[in-house]
């Protein structure tokens, strides 16, 4: 029974921790070059910290809950044979289990990108993405 309840009382900590790293304040983003917040990739940087910051950071060897993102524009093109990094991107966010990085798990990514962002909204995340080189 004692074992049963550390077990269980094991497993609740480790749900909370998981949990708290999706939720709460976002993530400290890492340096980007000076945009224009009014651009397509200021709104998209906006978007970012607001939908994204919380799982990805932007900092280099900061693996928050998804991979970091730091430098993602140099290699999103060589992720999947055939996609350049635009498209890498705008699929990884409309349909994240397409691809996934290795050493993560296919499903931990939100799935309704697709459905709850904008075209527009989606390409202003890719334009900030791809400002990170």
């Amino acid at each position: 029974m004692i074992k049963n309840q550390l077990i269980f009382s094991a497993v609740a900590v480790l749900a909370a921790i998981i949990l708290s790293a999706c939720s709460g304040e976002p993530a400290t983003v890492g340096p980007t070059p000076t945009i224009d917040p009014q651009s397509d990739a200021g709104i998209g940087r906006t978007l970012f910290q607001a939908q994204c910051s919380t799982c990805h950071s932007t900092e280099e060897g900061v693996q928050l809950v998804g991979p970091t993102l730091a430098h993602i524009a140099s290699h999103a093109g060589e992720r999947v044979s055939g996609l350049g990094a635009e498209d890498y991107l705008h699929d990884s966010i409309v349909r994240p289990n397409d691809f996934t990085v290795p050493g993560f798990a296919e499903g931990t990514m939100r799935q309704d990108f697709g459905q709850t962002l904008t075209s527009d909204e989606v390409n202003q995340l890719v334009t900030y993405l791809m400002t990170l080189k």
